[in-house]
């Protein structure tokens, strides 16, 4: 089926050659390098190739294989040095990044990857919070740099947040008590779960959101090619068939469920 979807999108774009010689930006290293942190969800990116890449990792995967270039991760210690490390020129694309006004302000968006929404969520012991009065009432975890953090801020006391490095802090958080909710991009609650059936969501927060790529602003020609990649994708079945994989059974109702 993915050696299909790919000869497919060879023969849709037939008219121009399908290799790194249109993206010189890429050519100098022969691959495309996504940045990453040490503590991704597998689902959504895994560090390691494999049969069961990521939901990500995958699509991107497919892009460099057509653009015959390898992809390459590039580990960075935490989410809040992502932005900085792009900029830097250590990388080419961030991986499961939520577009925000502030961020386009610094770096450049592909289409939307996944929509999303922000959501409370707890442990089910715990009673995930159902009304903003509850989320307030709460001692709330979240990671450093993150629009979780942004949006607890926003509708949380101050001093009713922590910050951790890492998500996987939060999740340790809340099972020892720390800490009794947190606030997910539905995308990563959806990988979560998947790893820890005690996590439990609650209340939606704040708009609609992307979840994209991040490209530096300057790579014009890289965020097209992307975008025409992700164009072709989505049309297909394979996009659907992704989101199962990855994501459950019951992650398409979920998704969809964003515009409410």
């Amino acid at each position: 089926m993915r050696t299909l979807a790919i000869a497919g999108f060879a023969l849709a774009c037939c008219s121009r050659p399908l290799a790194a010689d249109d993206l010189p930006e890429l050519k100098v290293h022969g691959s495309l390098r996504v940045l990453a942190t040490p503590e991704e969800y597998p689902e959504w990116f895994s560090l390691k190739a494999g049969p069961d890449p990521g939901f990500e990792r995958e699509l991107l995967e497919g892009f460099a294989q057509l653009r015959r270039l390898k992809l390459e991760v590039v580990l960075v210690n935490s989410f809040d040095l992502i932005i900085p490390a792009l900029l830097e020129g250590r990388g080419d694309v961030i991986q499961g990044i939520i577009d925000t006004p502030t961020r386009r302000a610094q770096i450049a968006f592909t289409a939307e990857v996944l929509p999303s929404r922000h959501l409370a969520a707890s442990l089910k012991s715990q009673s995930a919070p159902k009304t903003l009065a509850e989320l307030r009432a709460r001692k709330v975890g979240v990671v450093a740099g993150t629009t979780w953090a942004d949006v607890a801020r926003a509708n949380v006391p101050a001093g009713q947040i922590t910050t951790f490095a890492r998500g996987e802090d939060v999740l340790k958080a809340l099972h020892t008590g720390t800490v009794n909710a947190t606030v997910f991009v539905l995308s990563e609650f959806l990988s979560t779960r998947r790893v820890d059936p005690e996590i439990d969501a609650g209340l939606f927060l704040g708009p609609r959101v992307s979840a994209a790529w991040g490209v530096r602003q300057k790579d014009v020609e890289l965020r097209r090619a992307l975008d025409e990649y992700l164009g072709f994708k989505k049309q297909s079945m394979a996009w659907s068939q992704l989101v199962v994989k990855y994501f459950g059974s019951d992650a398409r109702r979920i998704l969809n469920r964003v515009d409410e």
